[in-house]
């Protein structure tokens, strides 16, 4: 694991740099991206540097709210008006919860994500994989959820993530500054706190800054 601990000023433009490094010597990678409000300033910034590198990369979202695209809650919306260049795939929430997985799955392909950028939720979760969720131990690829405020979710599996080549996980704020100790030092079980699943990925990073 690889801890790097900046200021909220560094923070986007460190993740930034971390992601070219380790994904310097893939020809067209593909990355996963989270939603929240946390990494929409990496994604302003790569759609303004508009780097060869990203505008070949394909894109695909981690989660997803099980609302229109148009709608402002939906991930894919959102994270497309920042990144209105890149080459960004989602799932197609017209259609049917019994095609919908299919369909994205055709789009993602047979290929692991070369990276799979996640926050962490203050309760702990990861994508929209909640604490003691039936969907923590999902052999699929891809699940419906239930978020804790009974919202439906999509959202990629912890073992389709965990077969990503390299993690990193951003977060940053007070009420968030326990989950770097966490990392390091667990007080608790993956069940209660989905992040720690992927402390032993053989290329786990974590970004994070202080307030």
């Amino acid at each position: 694991m690889h801890l790097i601990h900046t200021s909220k000023a560094g923070l986007y433009r460190h993740t930034y740099d971390h992601i070219l490094k380790l994904l310097t010597h893939v020809p067209v990678p593909r990355i996963g991206l989270s939603g929240g409000n946390t990494p929409l300033p990496l994604y302003d910034l790569i759609e303004h540097k508009q780097d060869p590198f990203f505008q070949t990369s394909s894109f695909f979202m981690v989660d997803e709210r099980y609302v229109p695209r148009t709608n402002t809650r939906s991930n894919l919306g959102t994270i497309t008006t920042h990144m209105p260049s890149m080459n960004v795939h989602g799932w197609n929430t017209a259609l049917s919860e019994h095609h919908v997985h299919g369909d994205y799955l055709h789009l993602l392909g047979q290929h692991p994500l070369d990276l799979c950028l996640l926050g962490v939720g203050t309760d702990g979760h990861i994508a929209s994989l909640f604490p003691h969720s039936p969907a923590l131990m999902s052999k699929n690829q891809l699940l419906t959820t239930v978020a804790p405020d009974g919202e439906q979710r999509l959202s990629m599996s912890l073992q389709y993530i965990l077969e990503s080549t390299h993690i990193l996980i951003l977060f940053c704020g007070r009420d968030k500054k326990w989950i770097e100790g966490e990392f390091e030092h667990p007080s608790k079980g993956p069940l209660e706190e989905p992040f720690l699943f992927l402390r032993e990925h053989k290329s786990l990073s974590v970004v994070s800054c202080g307030l």
